[in-house]
């Protein structure tokens, strides 16, 4: 392999399947599909999901970020809020 190739690598390829349509089979897309069928997230992780959505933090969630900012003090989190570390 030459230097220039490892310097600039080939940009924009385009991917092997652009534009193809019937790539995989019948049996192979009822493979992929079933192996997505039945997977639920757990309550303990929807809950995890909506309160992040929602933007309210639990106690444990701000005491972790108070941690962090200890050991990095630069670093500003995004959800932190007053209200909500003063009950901490």
């Amino acid at each position: 392999m030459a230097k220039n190739e490892v310097n600039n690598p080939p940009q924009k390829q385009t991917p092997w399947n652009k534009g193809e349509t019937g790539v995989y089979s019948e049996a192979t897309l009822q493979k992929m599909s079933a192996g997505r069928k039945g997977k639920l997230h757990s309550k303990e992780a929807k809950q995890k999901i909506s309160s992040f959505q929602n933007g309210t933090l639990k106690a444990k969630d701000i005491q972790r970020q108070k941690e962090i900012q200890e050991f990095y003090p630069e670093f500003e989190f995004r959800r932190i809020r007053e209200s909500q570390s003063t009950g901490v």
